[in-house]
């Protein structure tokens, strides 16, 4: 019994899968740059240590389209772990939230998020509160926008209210 058992599971073990399909991506990824210090320091951002950065948050929803197609916006964009800093600006999850956390008051942009990213606004579309803004780049970051930006072709509907949001994260 004991042969047949081990004989079953290494023909199981040795037996070729039939190939599968894989599962469809919600979302094109692209990838958060390797050296987030440098990032932050192009992005011309101050960072800070992670976790004290103050006492005004904002958070604001960014929503990226390439030719239809949603991109997540990745995680940590912001945040450098090798300095266990962080910059005012970042994001913490791969849910399109925007953080800012800073003790003092000052612009931030759509460029500053791109530039954290490492991808070029050359050509895309920004959108606010679903209005189209004159300079993506230049768009200023502010409590509770839904901030859409597109390269190429837009969606069916572009995004112009907050997801549902329950406290502070959406669910």
């Amino acid at each position: 019994m004991r042969r047949w058992l081990w004989a079953a599971c290494w023909l199981a073990a040795c037996t070729p899968l039939p190939p599968t399909v894989p599962e469809p991506t919600p979302a094109a990824l692209w990838p958060a740059p390797a050296d987030m210090g440098a990032a932050i320091a192009a992005a011309k951002l101050d960072e800070g240590p992670i976790l004290e950065k103050g006492t005004t948050a904002w958070l604001i929803h960014l929503d990226v389209y390439k030719d239809r197609q949603p991109i997540i916006v990745p995680p940590n964009l912001g945040i450098d772990f090798k300095s266990g800093n962080a910059a005012p600006l970042h994001t913490h999850l791969a849910n399109g939230i925007l953080s800012v956390e800073t003790t003092e008051r000052r612009r931030y942009t759509l460029g500053q998020v791109f530039t954290l990213w490492g991808v070029p606004l050359a050509g895309a579309t920004a959108y606010v509160n679903g209005k189209a803004a004159p300079d993506a780049a230049g768009v200023e970051l502010a409590d509770l926008q839904e901030i859409a930006v597109v390269f190429g072709t837009p969606p069916a509907t572009i995004p112009s209210t907050l997801p549902a949001w329950t406290g502070v994260f959406p669910q």
